[in-house]
């Protein structure tokens, strides 16, 4: 038996069910089929295959579903969405609106089983959406994604990600699956292979504008030229994505003599049995001690020492996410 698609229309339906974007992204399709004579088909239930395609022959296949399709007086209609039907291996998306972000789309029909169960491989000429593209990005404009593009990054004062957003764990991801997020961070923090990335892991650590140009003491970041990958593969230097370890910036302390050939190190109490040696910061010797020191370049108003294994401001927890 030889099928005639005859004729399509297709209508947007956006924001009908959530406001949020993922859950919004619907493309009502509607088409009508007939025997290749214009015989009536039979009316029930059809197992339809729906394809989108980045070219009118050939091309990449960018994202399809196979769902039941009720055909009624040779006509039908049918929502397709990222949680309809069952997902077509192999595609460059997953969801149906990054799809149609492309300049150009075409759909593609087949029909893979009869509603008596006989299998079919009718498979249609694809049309092209040319304003597919338009649709959903004018309703992302309109939601402004929150206000905030892909790559963008918040503290976030709850335990789970809210939809839209990831934790910034340094997970690993697909591009394809995140091409958005791709676009935006590439994979300055970190890949393992030519279709991953990961995201930046920021767990435990603050956050710092990349300085620049040249790593100079007259920059906001004199030790950038250290700054190492956060994961391999990622960037190193004054690079988004790069990492320093903690460390603590060297300095010495003043000494200061009295009469009788004394001197202070850091308020020790020093006698003639205990003589020490007196150092500059180039760790060069600059006198001994032998008597008690007789002044001291501290108030000793500092309280109670806190003490730990690293130094720190007052901090409080967040977990920092983003923008997909």
């Amino acid at each position: 038996m030889k099928f005639i698609f005859k004729k399509f229309t297709t209508i947007f339906l956006i924001g009908l069910l959530s406001i949020s974007a993922s859950a919004s992204e619907l493309f009502n399709y509607s088409g009508k089929l007939t025997e290749e004579n214009g015989n009536s088909l039979q009316d029930g239930q059809y197992q339809l295959t729906f394809r989108i395609w980045d070219n009118q022959t050939g091309g990449e296949l960018l994202w399809g579903r196979t769902l039941p399709v009720q055909l009624v007086n040779d006509d039908f209609n049918v929502l397709l969405g990222n949680d309809t039907g069952q997902a077509i291996p192999s595609t460059r998306f997953n969801r149906i609106g990054d799809a149609f972000s492309l300049s150009e789309t075409f759909v593609e029909v087949s029909i893979v089983s009869l509603p008596d169960g006989t299998p079919s491989a009718a498979t249609f000429p694809r049309q092209q959406i040319a304003s597919a593209a338009y649709a959903f990005n004018s309703q992302r404009a309109r939601t402004a994604d929150n206000g905030t593009p892909s790559g963008g990054i918040i503290a976030f004062g709850g335990q789970v990600a809210p939809e839209g957003w990831l934790l910034c764990h340094g997970q690993e991801l697909n591009r394809n699956d995140y091409p958005k997020l791709f676009a935006a961070i590439g994979t300055a923090h970190g890949t393992s292979s030519e279709t991953t990335f990961n995201l930046p892991d920021y767990r435990g650590s603050f956050l710092r504008g990349v300085d620049g140009p040249d790593g100079t003491p007259s920059d906001r970041d004199p030790d950038s030229s250290s700054r190492t990958a956060m994961s391999p593969g990622g960037t190193e230097g004054l690079n988004v994505g790069s990492v320093q370890n903690d460390a603590f910036q060297g300095h010495f302390h003043r000494v200061a003599l009295g009469s009788s050939r004394g001197g202070t190190k850091g308020g020790s109490s020093l006698d003639d049995s205990n003589n020490m040696d007196v150092i500059d910061s180039n760790g060069e010797q600059v006198f001994k001690t032998w008597h008690t020191a007789t002044e001291v370049e501290t108030d000793f108003t500092n309280g109670e020492p806190r003490t730990s294994s690293e130094t720190r401001p007052s901090n409080a927890y967040v977990n920092y996410i983003i923008k997909f």
